[in-house]
Order: structure tokens, then sequence, then C-alpha cells
């Protein structure tokens, strides 16, 4: 009971911060899934419908699904899958509940950095600690750009992955602060490891995590202060040693997700080759993301789920010089300063460091997402608690901790007001493609929107709609495959093959597929031009031949004309149905 009691304060304000971040966020709970990865990752993926050991198997085998590796990702979904099966309502709730208690977990991390920073001695009273560290907290937990992490039901992976982080950091502070010999002997220290292991299966955004452990012991720590060599002295290399197993585990999942993204395939392209992708765009924009996630916090309007910014850019414009200006600046700046400001070097390594991973100097185009934020915002929440905490020395000046205060107050609830307006536009695909059509304005990318917002009407049998979404994203590209594709589709069913004939020639100048050939072949069929038709069909089996759809088509065809059927391989002569009855995607 003594301990509880001790513990009141910060209690209570894990109570208000689960309570204020449930409060901005839980309108979630009552969306729908929506066509931006939500089909691919849940609604659709037949593998997570399953926890059976071929399943599980799958989700730690798998590179050629998603070209990343994300096996307790998988398990997570495939968990919520069991108890609610495709109800979004589960999955909803799940990112919720990991916000919430990820917000938690910030609190007692900053809690524990500024208590370890501060000394044992410290004049500071342990409940201005807590306060400072719960308002970081709270500032981090209900910023809008934390919105796209909880609101959207793919977004687990990234909620997921920082739970498992932040119970390792928590771990590793405890294995450190409480060791009796080597860290490696205590209990806490292999939970550190065991719960980064698992932060890196969900999602591998934090594989520049042992920096941020080195950062940690040098500040707050002071492990190295007493080494008279900090590389390699007897203290040194007993903490160097406490690395090996995250190194070890950093190597395995990135050698996997390079081997991944290296050989994606389907829907993903080969990451993009030097001179395509030459090295200066790339370090250009490296320094871009770099500073975009420190200037991007202050600046919490207008957000949106994709921005074209990295889509084509030229590495010689301003806003990259003034990026790597920024970049090595602060960087300078925060070395020249350590002694007097070492916190403020150990969050900026820590920002630096932790965006690596995210720095997509493989892939063209890039999208600048809010969810990468999710992260390195903590670094910048400790800095602000270690702000607040000052403002308890008794040499502040009454007017200013007024000031800072009233700003906080004002700042929170803005930020919880502007969150809450941003969950709303995830409620249906509908409501978001709707949105970022509105915020792209004329730039070329909403023809990628028009075509998933005709997808999804599709899904519902609204064709009307779907088509007039085509129509406009063909409108704004017409040299988009996709929405060839649909359209011709679309307008094949409804009996106008003239009109679909068109929009598949114009697909097949873009990029040749079995399937493209295959509807050709059908339209064509449908017009009465059955020669040309027959190049077709035999065009898709040469691409692929295990097409049975082509293959049944072609069989039947040359059945009309009188050919012999000798001249088909064994494998089409299957009882050929009749033509009304072939199989595919158009209905003939």
């Amino acid at each position: 009971m003594p301990i509880i009691r001790r513990f009141i304060p910060e209690l209570l304000i894990c109570l208000t911060l689960s309570l204020i971040v449930f409060l901005v966020f839980g309108s979630s709970l009552k969306w729908d899934f929506v066509r931006w990865d939500d089909d691919i990752n849940i609604y659709r993926n037949p593998l997570i419908r399953n926890l059976d050991w071929a399943h599980v198997r799958w989700m730690f085998t798998d590179y050629r699904y998603l070209p990343r590796y994300t096996p307790l990702g998988w398990l997570g979904w495939a968990v919520i899958y069991r108890l609610f099966g495709l109800n979004p309502f589960g999955y909803h709730l799940s990112t919720v509940i990991l916000h919430v208690s990820n917000t938690v977990l910030v609190f007692w991390l900053i809690r524990q950095l500024l208590t370890i920073a501060a000394g044992p001695e410290s004049p500071l009273d342990s409940r201005v600690v807590a306060t400072s560290a719960g308002l970081a907290a709270l500032l981090w937990g209900v910023h809008p750009l934390r919105v796209e992490s909880v609101a959207w039901a793919s977004g687990q992976t990234h909620s997921q992955a920082l739970f498992f982080l932040l119970i390792s950091l928590l771990s590793y502070l405890s294995a450190i602060r409480t060791r009796q010999g080597p860290a490696t002997r205590t209990i806490p220290y292999w939970v550190s490891v065991a719960s980064f292991v698992a932060s890196l299966l969900s999602y591998p955004s934090a594989l520049g995590f042992i920096a941020v452990l080195v950062v940690l012991d040098f500040y707050p720590l002071h492990r190295f202060s007493n080494s008279t060599n900090w590389w390699w002295d007897d203290q040194a290399r007993e903490i160097w040693r406490e690395k090996i197993p995250f190194l070890m585990a950093t190597v395995a999942v990135l050698s996997i997700t390079i081997w991944a993204r290296v050989h994606a395939t389907g829907l993903y392209r080969p990451p993009v080759s030097i001179n395509a992708f030459p090295l200066s765009s790339r370090s250009m924009q490296a320094f871009y993301l770099w500073a975009y996630y420190v200037w991007r916090p202050f600046r919490p309007f207008n957000l949106s789920p994709v921005y074209t910014a990295l889509v084509k850019f030229d590495p010689t414009e301003a806003r990259f010089f003034f990026s790597m200006v920024f970049v090595v600046g602060v960087t300078l700046l925060a070395v020249m300063l350590r002694r007097r400001y070492p916190a403020f070097l150990a969050v900026w390594v820590c920002h630096l460091t932790l965006l690596v991973p995210l720095l997509a100097v493989t892939e063209r185009p890039y999208y600048p997402n809010d969810r990468y934020s999710y992260f390195v915002g903590t670094c910048w929440a400790a800095l602000i608690g270690g702000g607040f905490s000052l403002l308890g020395k008794k040499s502040m000046k009454r007017p200013i901790i007024v000031g800072v205060s009233m700003l906080t107050g004002v700042g929170l609830v803005l930020f919880s007001w502007l969150s809450y307006r941003q969950t709303l536009i995830w409620k249906d695909s509908a409501t978001l493609f709707g949105y970022v059509i509105g915020k792209l304005g004329d730039d070329p990318y909403r023809s990628d929107i028009y075509s998933r917002l005709a997808s999804f009407y599709l899904e519902r049998g609204e064709t009307d709609k779907a088509l007039a979404c085509l129509n406009a994203s063909l409108n704004a590209d017409p040299q988009y495959f996709r929405s060839r594709l649909l359209r011709g589709e679309i307008l094949f069913n409804k009996s106008m093959p003239n009109e679909a004939a068109h929009d598949f020639r114009e697909a097949l100048r873009l990029k040749e597929s079995p399937l493209l050939h295959y509807y050709m072949g059908l339209t064509l069929t449908r017009l009465g031009q059955n020669e040309e038709a027959i190049g077709h069909l035999f065009r898709a089996l040469q691409l692929d031949p295990k097409d049975e759809s082509s293959s049944r088509l072609l069989a039947e065809l040359v059945r009309r004309q009188g050919s012999d059927q000798r001249s088909i391989n064994s494998s089409k002569k299957k009882s050929v149905p009749a033509f009304d009855e072939i199989p595919g995607r158009l209905q003939p």
C-alpha cells in the first residue's frame, strides 16, 4: 500500500491521459475499412483468417505478398480476425487501445529520463517531473500527426511496433539502473531484447534503435563518464557487448527486408536504379525528410494521407538546399553546445537515426506520410518534457510559468480538436478519397485516387458512380493504366464493346499483360473480329501458358472455325464450355 500511495499522482496522470486520448480518437471505432491498403492487409487477405500452422508459417516466411517483413503484424490481425471476423470495430479498437497504451508508456519513459537526467540530488519535486512528463506525453498523444496511425485500421502495425519498442526502452533503463553486475545477467535486459525483436517483427521502423541505446548510455545514463577510453576499455567493452543481441536482430530483419524489397513482385516494382535515381537526388530527399519531420509538427494543418512533394522533384530546388543547410547547421550547433545542452544533442541524434529506415533512399516516388512521425515524435516529446521540468526551478519567474502554461493549454485544446476533426475523414473510402481529391487539387496524382474510389463503388455495385470516377481519373491522366483497364471492363459489361476495345488497346500501349490480352480477345469476339481475337489469345498464352480463361476461349474460337483440335496442347483438351459460360472478370 505505501508503494501504491507513492505512485498515486502518476496513476492519476495515466488515467487522465488514457481518458483524453480515448475521447479524441474514440470516434474511429465506428469507421469502416478503407481501400487504402486495408483491402490488401485485412479484408481481402485470406492468409490472416486462420491461425493454423500453414498460415503462421506463411506469416514468418513470406516476402512476396508485401515488400517488407512483418510477421507479428500479420499475427496481430489474425488474432483480431479470430475474435471479430471482418467487423471493422475490432481492428479500430485495437489501434485505439495500442495508442492509448503508447501514450501512457511515453509518459513513463519521459518521467524515467527526466528523473535520471536530474540526478538523485535534484531540487526538482517528483510531482513537477511527473506533471512535465504527463503534459509532454499528452501533446504527443493528441497531436494531429498521430491520426493516420490510429484512425486507419492498417496503421495498427506502426502502433504495435512502437508499443514493443517503448517496453524495450523502459526495460533497458530498468536493467541499467538496477543491475548487480553485467546488465546481460538481468531479466529486464532480456525483456528489452525480446521486446525490440517483437517491434521489428511488427514493422521494421526501429532499425536505428541501437543508436538510441548508445545515445542513452552517454546521456542521461553517463555510463561512459568513468571510461578512460570510451571506445574500448573494460567498462566500454561491457557496454558494447550488451548491444550484440540488438545488433544481431537488426541485421537479421534488415537482411530479410532488403531481400523482400529487391525481389518485389506483383504490385510492387523493384527498387529504382542508380541511373534513374542518382545519389544526389537520394541525398537531397534524405535531407528534406530529416528537416520535414522537424517543422511539420509545428504546422499540423491541411493534413492528408498522401503528399506528392517527392513524386517528381528537382534536387536543385531551394527547399532541398535549405533542408540540407538546416540539417547540417542544427547538427553542428548541437555538437558545439553538447556540454551545456546535452539533451538537445541526444534528441537530435535520435531523430536522425530513427528516421534512417524511413528515408526511402531506394524509393522513387516516395510519400512522406504522417505515420512516419509516430516514432520520432517521442524524441521531441522527451525534450519538451525536459523544458517543462525547468519551470519547476525556484529561479523561474512566475510570468514565464504562467505564459508557458497558457500556451500549453491552448496547444492541447487545438491539437485535440484538429485530431478529432481529422479522424472524421477516415470514416469510409468515399469520405477519405473525396477529402484527398480536394487536397490534391490539380495534382495529376488525383488520377490514382479517383481510380481507388471507382474500385470502392464497384465493390458496392454502384457502376455509374464508378464510371464517373474513372472518367475523371483519365481526364487527369489519360495514361493511367489501371483506370483504362477498369473502364474497359465496365464498358464491356454495359454492352459497349467498341468503347471497351478502345480502352483495352490504349491500356496495351501502356503495359502488356495476359489478362489484358484475354480481355481484348473477349471483346473482339463480341465484335465478330475472331482472327484478331485469336492473335491476342495466343499472345496471352505466350505470356502465361497456365491462363485457363484464354485457353478455353481460344479453343472455342478454333472449334468454331473448324480448325484441328489437335493443334491445341493437351491442357486444352478438356470439355469446352459454351461461349457464354467462359469464366473471367468480364461478363461475356
